[in-house]
């Protein structure tokens, strides 16, 4: 019995092994393509729709690795990805002139959560399991003070130096069979919501906060250089795209310890300052 299930997970292995070989021969589509499928889709046309699937395979499996070990293969985080993959390309609405993917991720990264959110552990924590939980809470706290909400897992990883899947792999433990949809502090903040970061939601979302983002980069003049540019890698502000704490600490020349330090000590003194209650919105 024990030969039989070692050989069917290695003809499991070899099956997904080949998989992740194959998408990565797939045609990654440009933007003008990309529209065409789109009016294509809008017409009806099936076809169009798998190819625009089956063209951003590849980044399910980057998204899906964020989540491995935390309960299920990274075979079964693919295939709940790509669920999630199509559930957007069915309901991607072209006008609101993003790409594909920025839209996609957040129902790929919905899908992965909720499978993993039915996933029912049967073993007890390990003791180190347990430490990890205690150290992403003490970070929360702090940082729930300091913002005035509930961090999100990238903004502990940015500024405390705890991965974001550690943190949701924290998070996940701790909440057992809570529901998406299940609120977990008093603010109404849902379950799903705690997953959601500042790169990866969606793309109407995004719209809507450029007029905030805008506000904010002029707030940062309060500031010293150095603070105001950690800042602005760190949020996208004043033109800058996004940078994590590494590329930040390469591109200023500082240790990634220094640019979590700067980070922190800068959103301490904006809170303090009066007039930005726009800006903690989205610090």
């Amino acid at each position: 019995m024990f030969k039989r299930q070692k050989s069917i997970t290695h003809k499991n292995e070899i099956s997904f092994k080949k998989y992740l070989r194959d998408i990565s021969c797939l045609k990654m589509i440009g933007t003008e393509e990309e529209l065409i499928l789109y009016k294509k889709i809008l017409s009806g046309d099936q076809n169009a729709r798998d190819l625009l699937v089956t063209s951003n395979l590849r980044f399910v499996i980057t998204v899906a690795k964020n989540f491995d070990g935390m309960g299920l293969t990274l075979e079964d985080l693919v295939a709940e990805g790509n669920i999630g993959l199509i559930n957007a390309a069915t309901k991607f609405d072209a006008s609101m002139k993003v790409k594909f993917i920025t839209y996609a991720v957040w129902w790929i990264r919905q899908s992965i959560i909720n499978a993993l959110n039915n996933y029912q552990r049967t073993v007890r924590l390990p003791h180190s399991q347990i430490l990890e939980m205690n150290q992403v809470r003490r970070s929360e706290n702090e940082l729930e003070k300091i913002l005035e909400r509930i961090p999100s897992p990238q903004e502990i990883e940015e500024i405390k130096g705890i991965s974001e899947s550690k943190v949701i792999n924290a998070r996940l433990n701790a909440t057992g069979s809570l529901s998406l949809d299940d609120e977990v502090c008093q603010n109404g903040v849902r379950f799903i919501d705690q997953f959601e970061d500042s790169m990866f939601i969606s793309a109407q979302t995004t719209l809507e906060q450029q007029g905030i983002v805008t506000a904010g980069a002029r707030i940062l003049t309060y500031l010293k250089p150095k603070q105001r540019r950690i800042l602005e890698f760190t949020y996208g502000l004043s033109g800058y795209t996004v940078k994590g704490t590494k590329d930040i600490a390469l591109t200023l020349g500082l240790s990634e310890e220094c640019v979590r330090s700067n980070r922190l000590t800068a959103l301490k003194k904006l809170k303090k300052i009066q007039g930005i209650s726009n800006l903690r919105e989205y610090l």
